[in-house]
């Protein structure tokens, strides 16, 4: 009885779903926000974990958490393993040319205000000023 139960919700959750494309996702980025601010504001987590790292994984949390609650599988969000290489091949190809123009864009602007541009590797902790070498980053 309990399984019927659950099937019933899963598809009246799947079904709002279907006929509120956009008002789902955009009560799921509310619900985000919330956390977010109570992050911020009360639990102070960003500072020990880091305001990226946590943004993300409670984001992606909560993307599992909604594919769980309407009864799918991670598979129908696109995470599967078909196609794994030529996946991972366009995001290296993408990400690298979107490095290439972002470095471009900089030599350009650099060498306009007449410094010295050049590639360097290294992180900066922004609240600290410590920075790592080529490993850190």
């Amino acid at each position: 009885m309990v399984d019927v139960r659950k099937a019933v919700k899963e598809l009246q959750l799947y079904r709002i779903s279907r006929r509120h494309p956009f008002g789902v996702p955009i009560f799921l980025l509310l619900v985000a926000f919330l956390f977010r601010v109570i992050d911020i504001f009360v639990l102070g987590l960003d500072e020990l974990l880091g305001e990226i790292i946590l943004s993300k994984v409670l984001g992606f949390l909560l993307v599992l958490g909604y594919v769980w609650a309407v009864g799918k599988t991670v598979a129908s969000i696109g995470l599967h393993r078909r196609a794994i290489r030529e996946v991972i091949l366009i995001g290296g190809v993408g990400t690298g040319v979107i490095f290439a123009a972002a470095f471009g864009l900089q030599y350009l602007a650099l060498g306009g205000a007449n410094q010295s541009p050049g590639l360097v590797f290294v992180a900066i902790d922004p609240k600290t000023g410590l920075e790592g070498g080529a490993l850190f980053t």
